[in-house]
């Protein structure tokens, strides 16, 4: 047989094998000790005694597999989770904060930004809180902005459902 069973053998130094070796129970590495692959040790899964690594010094470093996440140790919730092909999901303190889906990006409970850019509709669900002023500029071939409407009917169209009173100025005034 091509098979050697071989107990208490302690060896120092570099062993080789050609063949495919197969530990019973685990492999132990100390601190500071490296798990190399490849002819140049491309790459590499080790322990500092304090935090551990994966280096890859060659193209790229990819996990394969239909779902993933990362975890935090003495955590039952994900601050990473990915769906091969669907949603990414990014977690604060246990709560999803963000997710991609088929249409974009959905972002849970606040959004804090200096700047939105958009070259499409922005429709907000609830409300809009401004310390500043807010702009809306529109397309040549769209030249209409709603504020409480979401189907303006004129160049701007301001709407407050059982309103008494809306006020609009001009810059002019």
């Amino acid at each position: 047989t091509d098979q050697l069973n071989v107990s208490g053998v302690s060896t120092l130094g570099v062993s080789t094998f050609t063949s495919t070796v197969s530990f019973g129970a685990s492999i132990s590495f100390g601190d500071n000790d490296f798990a190399k692959f490849g002819h140049n040790d491309d790459l590499s899964i080790y322990h500092t005694g304090s935090d551990s690594l994966i280096r890859n010094t060659t193209g790229q470093l990819a996990m394969r597999s239909p779902q993933w996440g990362v975890q935090g140790i003495g955590t039952e919730g994900y601050s990473l989770y990915s769906v091969a092909g669907a949603q990414t999901q990014l977690y604060y303190a246990g709560d999803k904060k963000i997710e991609t889906t088929n249409t974009g990006v959905l972002v849970s409970n606040q959004l804090d930004t200096t700047n939105i850019d958009a070259s499409g509709s922005i429709v907000v669900g609830t409300g809009i809180s401004a310390a500043g002023i807010i702009t809306a500029t529109t397309e040549l071939n769209s030249p209409l902005v709603g504020v409480g409407t979401d189907d303006p009917q004129t160049d701007i169209q301001v709407r407050k459902p059982n309103a008494a009173q809306i006020r609009v100025s001009s810059d002019t005034d």
